[in-house]
């Protein structure tokens, strides 16, 4: 752990104690409840607490009905650092497009109450989601407030109506040195997720999310970076995801469908390998890429998103990208190809600018990728970015400004259709593209 770091968590913990030693110990929630992965009948909810033993949500079917189900937690001590600790619930056997009222209580005293809702049955209804990458916020008056950074983009997202939230990497940003401490490394999650618009945009829907290089590690660490381990079991702590790589393959990598539409979350991090005179380099690893393979063959999805936090089309950018590793972009590609997979939209962030991409396949159809960056972050216009445009780049699609995608599918049978909407801070559409089923075919 280097000096900043220390003093850092040294006077987090001091202002902590002196404010306790002050005033009675009363345990409090500081983020949440926040639905993660939720189905037509089952829900996970995840919370951050302080001081509290232990901590119970019930659901009910009215306001001030009896209980229908109560999951009840006590603090593991193994996971509980200066006090926090983020719990996790999973409740099953839920009715659809349902929504429940909750109960949160702490050491047997309700604190919190609010209503949580389940998804729609399986079938092909309309529905929404929205995407974001690079969630930089000031935590703290002692630092200085940047230009561009902004918290709008989370209220307006929160706004959006959408089912869901896919959350593409930097959802927060390890920085002076975290990754040296696992207890450094907890208290940045423990402050970004005590920002208010943050909770805001996180209890309004359920949430899903990979992670990239500023969540994982230092900027553009990869797979040799000591504290990968550490950064996988805070993202498993603080994230409600359906998964977490295969039992015998470790990462953040998963897939899950919803209506007519599956997705296919990839990590990006825990396997990515540097080409050097030794071996080959890999973005995602050969296992990693086998998984991703056999999970395309067998969906039957109408729509299949492929989500990554850095760009997978682009092939003449200085930036992070399967462009690093040209051969595996081409495997990726004839991959698809060969095995007539339909239906494929890529999704990326990472740039801190939104654009669309559109790569002509003479014997495919045309593949498309939305990348959106930044929600709150630094803007390549503040950042005076060196990027150059791409020939795969669609024509007046770059925003240099905060930004979040929204997804609507809706329509029926051959009608059936995918809009995504590219939006400003304030929710406001920049540009929008749609695409029917006729053109992801074969």
């Amino acid at each position: 752990m280097n000096k900043i770091s220390f003093v850092l968590i040294f006077c987090f913990v001091i202002s902590t104690l002196v404010a306790n030693a002050q005033t009675k110990v009363v345990p409090e929630i500081i983020s949440g409840p926040m639905q993660g992965h939720t189905t037509h009948a089952d829900m996970y909810l995840w919370v951050l607490v302080h001081n509290a033993q232990t901590i119970s949500i019930s659901l009910h079917e009215q306001e001030s009905s009896t209980a229908i189900q109560t999951k009840t937690l006590t603090a593991d001590t193994a996971i509980v650092r200066f006090g926090y600790y983020p719990a996790q619930f999973q409740f099953n056997g839920l009715l659809p497009d349902t929504r429940y009222w909750y109960r949160l209580e702490l050491n047997g005293k309700e604190v919190k109450n609010g209503q949580v809702h389940t998804l729609k049955p399986p079938g092909t209804a309309n529905f929404s989601f929205v995407a974001g990458s690079c969630a930089l916020l000031p935590e703290s008056t002692l630092e200085d407030v940047q230009p561009g950074v902004t918290a709008t983009t989370y209220l307006s997202a929160a706004k959006s109506g959408a089912d869901f939230m896919i959350w593409l990497g930097d959802n927060l940003y390890f920085r002076n040195g975290d990754w040296k401490s696992y207890d450094a490394m907890f208290v940045r999650y423990v402050r970004m997720r005590s920002l208010p618009p943050l909770n805001h945009l996180l209890e309004t829907m359920p949430q899903y999310a990979i992670w990239d290089d500023h969540d994982f590690g230092y900027d553009n660490s990869n797979s040799t970076i000591p504290s990968k381990d550490w950064a996988l079991q805070l993202f498993k702590q603080f994230w409600a995801n359906p998964a977490y790589g295969q039992p015998d393959l470790p990462g953040v990598f998963y897939s899950f469908q919803y209506q007519d539409a599956e997705f296919f979350l990839l990590d990006d991090r825990y396997y990515k390998r540097l080409n050097d005179q030794q071996s080959v380099g890999t973005l995602l690893g050969n296992q990693q890429w086998e998984w991703l393979t056999k999970q395309l063959q067998q969906s039957t999805a109408t729509f299949k998103f492929i989500i990554c936090g850095v760009k997978m089309l682009i092939e003449n950018s200085s930036a992070e990208g399967l462009k690093e590793f040209p051969n595996e972009r081409e495997q990726f590609l004839d991959m698809l190809q060969q095995k007539q997979i339909k239906g494929v939209i890529l999704i990326s962030g990472d740039r801190h600018f939104a654009e669309l991409y559109r790569l002509q396949r003479p014997n495919a159809y045309d593949l498309y990728e939305v990348t959106t960056s930044p929600l709150s972050s630094l803007t390549t216009g503040i950042l005076l970015s060196t990027s150059k445009g791409t020939r795969l780049a669609v024509p007046k699609t770059r925003l240099k400004k905060a930004n979040f995608a929204r997804f609507a599918i809706s329509g029926t049978g051959k009608d059936r259709q995918c809009t995504v909407f590219l939006c400003n801070k304030r929710g406001k559409t920049v540009w929008q593209k749609t695409w029917n089923i006729s053109d992801f075919g074969y």
